[in-house]
């Protein structure tokens, strides 16, 4: 059975969703297509099509963004395991631990992704960003 997945958004996430609501905020969905044939959202091809058009061929692609993710969060911040696990959309493995385990660790996880949004990768080098400083 799907859950809903609650999700933290810093200010500046926020940000950037309102400016695509303005773009599609008559549909149902932020990555809407309307030649979509399921589900009416783009398609992880359409994703990767454009990191290639923005010159990231061979480089990145879309589901890369999440192996980044979980390796930032837990080698360079250092954060808990079960928070980068909550915060990619996984769940527990445990047998049990879905069924007793109800947390959600939304403060913590809101620390984590306004953590996250301070930091820049240049190179290998992770370089810490004051806030208010841009990309």
């Amino acid at each position: 059975m799907a859950k809903d997945m609650v999700v933290p958004l810093p200010l500046q996430a926020i940000a950037i969703l309102r400016e695509q609501q303005k773009i599609n905020g008559h549909t149902e969905y932020v990555f809407f297509s309307e030649t979509a044939k399921k589900h009416q959202i783009i398609s992880e091809n359409t994703a990767n099509k454009r990191l290639k058009d923005l010159g990231y061929q061979n480089i990145h692609c879309a589901h890369g963004f999440r192996a980044t993710a979980k390796t930032l969060l837990q080698e360079q911040l250092k954060y808990p395991l079960v928070l980068v696990e909550m915060a990619l959309g996984h769940t527990t493995k445990d047998p049990n631990g879905s069924a007793y385990g109800r947390f959600e660790y939304i403060d913590n996880r809101s620390d984590m992704l306004k953590c996250c949004l301070s930091f820049k990768i240049s190179g290998s080098t992770l370089i810490h960003l004051s806030v208010g400083m841009s990309w």
